[in-house]
């Protein structure tokens, strides 16, 4: 469950990392125009569609904890999302044999502005 709940924070914040960073649209990502939902055609907001990977995240320098997020989405709203832990002091995000990798399978849906809904499949 606290993987799950991670996954969906980590989306948030790995989304919102890279939209303030990068400059991925012009337009006003208020504008409802903007938003599109999941069809049966597979289009899904352009915008979302790419591999997002964020940086090595270190809670606390204090603890050996160390993980990397990556989400693949695609424009027909499926998406992927691998999880890189470590538990070393390296804070290296590279897997170890207790933690390693963990991939999870999600559809996405946009149902309004400025809301992602993450079904877990």
């Amino acid at each position: 469950m606290v993987i799950v709940f991670g996954g969906y924070f980590g989306l948030a914040w790995v989304l919102r990392k890279i939209n303030n960073s990068s400059n991925i649209s012009d337009s006003n990502p208020t504008d409802s125009s903007q938003v599109t939902t999941k069809q049966k055609t597979g289009n899904f907001d352009k915008n979302l569609v790419g591999t997002w990977v964020s940086d090595c995240l270190v809670p606390d320098p204090e603890s050996p904890w160390s993980e990397k997020h990556q989400f693949v989405i695609k424009d027909d709203g499926s998406a992927v999302h691998t999880r890189w832990s470590n538990d070393s002091r390296s804070h290296d995000c590279t897997p170890n044999w207790k933690y390693g990798t963990a991939t999870t399978n999600y559809e996405l849906t946009i149902p309004q502005t400025n809301q992602v809904n993450i079904l877990y499949i």
